[in-house]
């Protein structure tokens, strides 16, 4: 049985928790004997967990407004490619993880689309606790 997972994160703490998602998910379809495959956004922790990385996009987050305003673009060219791929070669779902902006537009412009992709979001909060994961699919 063959599986197909994308996973779209944008800054490096999204490529750490995609990085240990990836990794657990990996470990268990090999031991229910599931063919799995994970591609997506991130950087070179996922990269190391095993899942192909169609486009490294650590390197172009940013805190803060004036920060942000050259990444624009590339953001913008970068989020089209990955639309278009998930529409020629749709996955089992999508998970997108952090990185709010582009990810909420993503999320939203497969909604519209009458795609039948699962699409789940994972928000990452910080708290004087260390953090917390939360987990929505978006129905």
């Amino acid at each position: 049985m063959n599986k197909k997972i994308f996973i779209s994160t944008g800054e490096v703490s999204g490529d750490l928790h995609g990085s240990l998602l990836s990794k657990a998910l990996l470990e268990e379809s090999k031991k229910k004997s599931i063919d799995l495959e994970i591609c997506g956004l991130g950087g070179e922790r996922m990269r190391k967990e095993g899942v192909k990385i169609l486009q490294d996009t650590t390197s172009i987050s940013a805190i803060g407004i004036w920060e942000a305003l050259p990444l624009i673009l590339p953001t913008i060219r970068i989020q089209k490619r990955f639309y278009k791929l998930l529409k020629k070669y749709p996955p089992d779902c999508l998970i997108l993880i952090d990185y709010m902006g582009p990810n909420i537009k993503i999320g939203t412009k497969l909604k519209r689309s009458k795609t039948k992709i699962p699409i789940f979001t994972i928000l990452l909060l910080k708290s004087g606790l260390g953090g917390l994961a939360i987990t929505l699919q978006l129905i």
